[in-house]
């Protein structure tokens, strides 16, 4: 067993619709746009070749242009990197369901959230709520999958929580 204890890493969160606003906006200066699928707004400087994120970071436009995956979360970490990988026989990737909403997590196909007729954010709110867990409550998460998104809420919440997960 593994101890995980979540820390936010700051990195630009973008979806297909969030890159498609940024290379509309078709001229240099700032313009705000959401980095972290919804929960806030940050403003970002573009000039003609490329794009200024507030950490620092820059990317061409033209890597924008071609984010072509609707449903796929990407993380600008030097370059853009879709938010999936394969690991020990499994493959895990973040799914944009919606605009400023939460992504679900899936693994192998699978959703890990409820995400018909319901957000990941409020599928993720009824569980927090169904436990009886507070504002300041710690906690431990012995599941694999629902870390992603309790991980956002708590971090809303103001929730401490550690993860035990067996690797």
């Amino acid at each position: 067993m593994h101890f995980y204890t979540f820390k936010p890493r700051g990195k630009a969160l973008l979806t297909f619709n969030s890159a498609k606003r940024i290379l509309e906006a078709n001229k240099p200066g700032e313009i705000k746009v959401s980095l972290d699928l919804g929960m806030s707004t940050q403003l970002i400087s573009i000039d003609r070749e490329k794009v200024k994120f507030p950490n620092g970071e820059t990317v061409a436009l033209k890597k924008l242009g071609g984010l072509k995956d609707k449903r796929a979360v990407y993380v600008v970490n030097g370059d853009i990197f879709k938010v999936a990988f394969f690991k020990d026989g499994n493959y895990y990737k973040l799914v944009n369901i919606k605009d400023n909403v939460a992504p679900t997590l899936e693994i192998n196909g699978i959703h890990m959230h409820r995400v018909k007729r319901i957000t990941p954010w409020k599928d993720s709110q009824e569980k927090i709520a169904c436990l009886g867990i507070r504002r300041g409550t710690g906690f431990w998460i012995f599941a694999q999958g629902l870390d992603t998104q309790l991980s956002l809420d708590t971090q809303k919440a103001k929730l401490n929580f550690t993860q035990l997960k067996k690797i």
